[in-house]
């Protein structure tokens, strides 16, 4: 890695996330793809919805609340077929990670076709979109332990709120009228 881009992540705070493979430069074989920012789960939370969650090229259902906007990056072989695959992976897991951080439990891949061949490589990184979704809870859908009450599940969805609206993912109006719809469906 050059002084200069050392110095850049160092000053970015991205040090872990900055790292590069030279090695394999000039070996002959395709450099393998990594996620450009080595993005990871914030909390139990998103560590839990990213384990659980379903990605699709349709919007969910009518009970789905947006959480945002994504793009997965990952560097990769533009000009072979095993490098457009990896370059896919990588920025799928990424994304999928940053869709997690921001509430979503659903993952729209944004684009046209299969969804295997949504995004793009370009200059030796490999772009992936996809919008985030909360699903609404079904009233008995029997996910939660019986020991959850409704007061805990009426504290975990308005602090879910609280965090997407100091993310800037929803605007201040948008949040209260959530947050009513919120407290008017628990009684």
């Amino acid at each position: 890695m050059s002084s200069r881009v050392w110095l850049a992540c160092v000053m970015a705070g991205l040090v872990v996330g900055c790292s590069t493979n030279l090695s394999n430069k000039g070996s002959g074989s395709a450099e393998p793809s990594t996620a450009l920012f080595a993005a990871s789960p914030t909390s139990a939370a998103a560590a839990e919805r990213l384990e659980k969650m379903e990605s699709g090229t349709d919007v969910p259902a009518v009970n789905a609340l947006e959480t945002g906007r994504h793009r997965g990056i990952a560097k990769a072989n533009c000009g072979s077929e095993d490098g457009l695959v990896a370059g896919y992976g990588d920025a799928l897991k990424e994304l999928r990670i940053k869709a997690a951080n921001g509430g979503a439990d659903y993952l729209r891949i944004r684009g046209t076709g299969p969804i295997e061949s949504r995004g793009f490589c370009d200059e030796g990184y490999y772009r992936l979109d996809g919008t985030g979704y909360r699903i609404a809870a079904q009233a008995n859908s029997g996910d939660k332990p019986a020991s959850v009450t409704n007061a805990d599940t009426l504290t975990e969805r308005l602090e879910e709120l609280e965090v997407l609206r100091e993310r800037g993912l929803i605007t201040n109006d948008e949040y209260m009228q959530l947050r009513q719809r919120v407290i008017s469906e628990a009684y």
